[in-house]
This record gives C-alpha cells, structure tokens and sequence, in this order.
C-alpha cells in the first residue's frame, strides 16, 4: 500500500508543469535584469513569473550592487586610512625612503626600524563622522535591497480572473491581490513619455476605480516582455488568438522598431507615432 501510494505520488511530481523560460536577461526601464518564465498549468490556467535574474543564484551580490561595493570599500578605507601599517602596505618603497631619511636626519641608523611600531595615528573627528555617515548608508541599502520586489508573478484562470503577487528575497510574499473576470474591463499596454524616451506599461482597467493597475510595476520591462504576457492573458481571459497585433482593444502603441525614429522627429503622442512608423515603410 505505501509503495503504490509512493508511485503515485512521484507519478503526480513528474507530470507536474516546468517553467519555461521566454525572455532572458532583460533590461528593464528601471535597470533591472530580469527572466520572464511561463507555466502552462493547463489551457485554462498559466501563470508569468518575472524574476531578477539574480534571484535564481542567490548570492553576496545579489543582495549587494555595485554602489554598495563601493560604499563598502570607501567604509574599510576610511577605517584603516589612519593606521601606518596602510600606508607600509600601499607605498612600502616610500615609506622606506622617508624611514631612512628620517633616520639620517636625528643621527641613528635604526629608522627603517620603526616601521614596524605600525602604532594608529589619531583619529579626527571628521574621520569618525564619515564612518558613521559610510555605515548608516551601507545599512540603509542593505536594508532597502533585502525589502525590494524580487520577483513579480500574474496567474490567469480562465472565467475566473487574474492574481497579482510579489514576491521578496527569500521567497516571502509581500503583496498578493486577485482581479474578478467581472471586474476587469480591459488589458492593453499604453505609453508614457519621459524626456525622449517611450516608456510602456502593461496596464488593467478595473470597475470602480479611477486609476489603472500596473503589472510588473516594480521593474517596469520593455515591449519585449510585455508582449506575449498580453497576448497569453489576452488569449486566456478573452479567448483572443495568441498573437501580438500593433492594436490592442480601442488603443494602439508604438512598434519598438519606430522608438528611434519617433525620437528623432520628437514625436508627442501616441497618434503621431503611429504616422511616423506607417511613414517609414
């Protein structure tokens, strides 16, 4: 009886559905590197999985950027920047030749000697007030990078509606909210000028509320990720065919391939946009 109960049991393991990667290594708007992942469940039920692509490997840098690392060394250098034994190690050559000239100088021979005394000149104060600032800094980011969104996941039911998680470092969920099929009005991916540049979201109307909610808000991807998401929750919320089309319900957007050249021409709508990618074919 356990064994049978054991075969199934690995039975059911085996068939369940493995992600499968769609986009890797993306750069989104907000600089993040990303992997989108999709689990097909069924025809009815999927599920997209934005990961940062540092969260599949954890690690010290993961946690750690490279401003952080830099804070970090200027913290350690300030720490030891008053002690000799720094500048024995940094300059030996030089601080030989001072040794020695400062020997020759007081008439003994033994100035190479004091060397190794390595004894801690005395901190200032403003020394001391600059690792206080260099610590508190490098805790407020540590802090700020272990409470951030990690990962970004929207699962689709089909005459259901659609969930909204995050996800933190560790895998603990920091927000979760579901989208009644009843309630959810329309999915399209707008657009939004900042500067010169075209920023695209994926966006929900919802009944009853005055603002759109904003999917992968977080970390805010490109064209490249917000494509087949549309289209996937497109085709299981409103049986629409799976495929990208330039129109999207009563809204259209701007190709990625025109960005460049709506850029040159300073384009300011969205309207416009449009003229300027069916000018250029």
């Amino acid at each position: 009886m356990y064994s049978s109960d054991h075969k199934c049991q690995e039975g059911e393991a085996s068939q369940s559905p493995s992600p499968k990667l769609v986009v890797e290594h993306h750069v989104t708007v907000t600089g993040a590197v990303v992997d989108l992942f999709q689990t097909d469940y069924s025809e009815s039920v999927r599920t997209y999985r934005l990961c940062r692509s540092s969260t599949r490997r954890l690690s010290f840098s993961t946690v750690v950027s490279s401003n952080d690392a830099k804070s970090l060394m200027l913290l350690i250098f300030l720490v030891l920047a008053p002690h000799r034994f720094l500048i024995n190690f940094l300059w030996p050559s030089e601080a030989l030749t001072n040794a020695a000239v400062e020997g020759d100088r007081y008439g003994n021979g033994d100035g190479a000697s004091s060397l190794s005394s390595m004894e801690p000149v005395e901190q200032g104060p403003f020394c001391l007030l600059a690792v206080c600032f260099c610590c508190l800094l490098l805790l407020g980011r540590l802090v700020y990078a272990a409470s951030r969104v990690h990962v970004e996941e929207i699962t689709v039911i089909r005459g259901l509606g659609l969930q909204v998680s995050t996800y933190g470092l560790l895998g603990a969920e920091k927000s979760r909210r579901f989208i009644d099929n009843k309630l959810l009005r329309d999915l399209i991916i707008h657009d939004a000028f900042f500067r010169t540049q075209v920023i695209f979201f994926l966006s929900a109307t919802i009944e009853n509320e005055a603002q759109r909610l904003v999917l992968f808000e977080e970390t805010l991807p490109r064209l490249a990720v917000l494509r087949p998401v549309l289209c996937g929750l497109r085709h299981i919320l409103f049986d629409e065919p799976e495929e990208w089309t330039t129109s999207t319900g009563s809204e259209e957007v701007i190709d990625a391939e025109c960005q460049e050249l709506c850029m040159e021409r300073r384009v300011q709508t969205v309207a416009d946009g449009v003229q300027c990618c069916n000018g250029k074919q």
